[in-house]
C-alpha cells in the first residue's frame, strides 16, 4: 500500500521465470534499467524497450502512472500482476518482476523484439495464407489458451496486437491487464475490444459501481468467449479485416449481435467452419479450445500448404474496461508467487517447434483437403458428437461449478 503522502518503493513480485542474474538483487528500481525506447503507450501506461545496466539484458517495462489510476484501476493492475506473475508456458510473455515508487506502478517483462502479430501482418500484405495463420499463430496461440481455461483463466482481450513475436519468431500471448480468474471471480463486465466481444459481453451494460451486476447470474459468461475471439482472429488473419467491422461502433455491434459472417471465394471449406464454429451466438453452441486445436482445418495444414491471399486496410484497436469484476483493495504485498504450476519449466521453444508442433498433433485418417464437402461436414458432425458425449460426462462437474460461481457471487456482490 503507498503510505499517506503517496510515496513507495518496494518489489511486489520476483516471479520463478526471472533470470537468475536479475532474480538476486533486492529492491527493484527504475534506475536499474536504461530506457531505450517507447514501444508503447494506453491512458494510463507506457511500455519502453529497456536494458539492464547489470545484465545487459533486454527487457519491456510496462509503466502505470499513478497520476492516472483510480482505485479501481489500482485493483486491476494488481490482478494483471496476480494472474499474469503465476503463468509459465513458452507462448505467453515472461513476466519477470513487479515494482513501484512514487511514481508509478513497473512490470518488467521479456522483450518480443519481432513485435505484435498485427504489425507482422502489415509487412507480409496485411494478410496470411492459411498455412501461415494456422502453423505460425493459431495452433501455439491455441496452445497458449488452453494451458489459461486448464487453469480457469479467461484474457478477455484477444486481438493480434496482444500476440507477439520473439527474435526466433516464438509466438508470445501478452497483456493480462483484463484477464480474470473464474475461481476468484464472475465475469460481468463489457470488458475487451469490440471488434473481439462476443455477444454475451456486449449484452453487459455499462457499470457505474464495482458492485453493480455482481448478482444478476444472467450477465454471467465464460471462457467460451476466448473461443469467439479465436473465430475473429482467424477471419482477421487471413481475410485481413475483423467479420463484424462496421462504419460505425453501433454498426459493429449490430453485426456481432445479428449477422453472420461472410467469406471470401477462395477461403477453404475447412477454415470456414473452423471459423462459423467458433462465432455461434449462444456460447454453448461453441467448441471449447481444445476442440479448436484438434480441429481438422488445423490439422491439415500439417501436411501441405494451399494459398489464400487478400489485401484490406486495417486500423489498431484499443480495449476498453470502464470498471474492473470486483472491489479494489491496494495492491500486493511483496512477496513471490506460490511457484510455477507442477512440471512447468520457462522454456524458450525453438523455431521449429513454436512454427509447426508437429509432434503434438496426429497426422493419421484422410487428409481433409483430398475430402468432398459432404465428407467434411460428417467429420465436423462426429467431432460435434464426440463434444455432446463429453459434455453429459462433465455435468456433474458443471453443477459443481454452478453452486462454485453461486459462492463467489455471494462474496463479491
Amino acid at each position: 500500500m503507498l503510505n499517506e503522502r503517496g510515496a513507495a518503493l518496494r518489489t511486489i513480485t520476483v516471479t520463478s521465470t526471472c533470470p537468475p542474474s536479475m532474480a538476486r538483487r533486492g529492491l527493484w528500481r527504475v534506475d536499474q534499467f536504461r530506457l531505450l525506447k517507447k514501444i508503447g503507450s494506453g491512458y494510463a501506461s507506457t511500455v519502453y524497450l529497456a536494458s539492464c545496466k547489470t545484465t545487459g539484458l533486454q527487457v519491456a517495462l510496462k509503466l502505470y502512472h499513478k497520476t492516472r489510476l483510480s482505485e479501481l484501476n489500482c485493483f486491476q493492475v494488481s490482478r494483471e500482476i496476480q494472474i499474469h506473475a503465476s503463468l509459465d508456458h513458452p507462448n505467453i510473455l515472461q513476466l519477470w518482476a513487479a515494482f513501484e515508487d512514487e511514481h508509478g506502478i513497473y512490470l518488467c517483462t521479456e522483450y518480443a523484439s519481432k513485435g505484435d502479430v498485427f504489425t507482422d501482418v502489415e509487412r507480409r500484405g496485411g494478410s496470411l495464407t492459411e498455412p501461415e495463420a494456422v502453423r505460425q499463430v493459431i495452433h501455439p496461440f491455441l496452445s497458449a489458451l488452453i494451458y489459461l481455461h486448464g487453469r480457469k483463466i479467461m484474457h478477455r482481450d484477444i486481438k493480434p496486437e496482444n500476440v507477439l513475436f520473439t527474435e526466433h519468431r516464438v509466438l508470445k500471448l501478452a497483456d493480462f491487464g483484463l484477464a480474470i480468474d473464474l475461481t476468484e471471480e464472475r465475469a460481468v463486465t463489457r470488458a475487451g475490444t469490440l471488434d473481439y466481444m462476443a455477444p454475451e459481453v456486449l449484452r453487459c451494460p455499462p457499470k457505474n459501481s464495482p458492485h453493480e451486476n455482481k448478482n444478476n447470474v444472467y450477465l454471467h459468461y465464460n471462457n467460451s468467449v476466448d473461443a469467439w475471439a479465436v473465430g475473429v482472429f482467424a477471419y482477421e488473419l487471413v481475410v485481413g479485416l475483423p467479420p463484424f467491422a462496421g462504419d460505425s461502433q453501433l454498426d459493429s455491434v449490430d453485426r456481432i449481435m445479428h449477422s453472420t459472417p461472410e467469406f471470401p471465394e477462395k477461403m477453404t471449406e475447412l477454415a470456414k467452419a473452423f471459423i462459423c464454429q467458433a462465432l455461434k451466438k449462444h456460447p454453448g453452441d461453441r467448441p471449447t479450445v481444445i476442440e479448436m486445436l484438434h480441429h481438422p482445418w488445423i490439422r491439415s495444414y500439417q501436411r501441405r500448404a494451399s494459398v489464400l491471399t487478400m489485401s484490406v486496410p486495417r486500423q489498431r484497436r484499443g480495449s476498453t474496461a470502464p470498471y474492473t469484476d470486483a472491489p479494489a483493495p491496494g495492491l500486493p504485498t511483496a512477496a513471490p508467487p506460490a511457484g510455477p504450476p507442477a512440471g512447468s519449466t520457462a522454456v524458450q521453444a525453438p523455431l521449429a517447434a513454436a512454427a509447426n508442433h508437429s509432434t503434438l498433433l496426429p497426422t493419421d485418417g484422410p487428409n481433409p483437403e483430398d475430402m468432398s464437402p459432404e465428407e467434411i461436414e460428417d467429420m465436423i458432425n462426429k467431432l460435434m458428437v464426440v463434444k455432446a458425449a463429453a459434455a453429459e460426462r462433465d455435468s456433474s462437474e458443471v453443477a459443481s461449478q454452478l453452486g462454485a460461481s453461486q459462492a463467489v457471487a455471494a462474496r463479491t456482490s
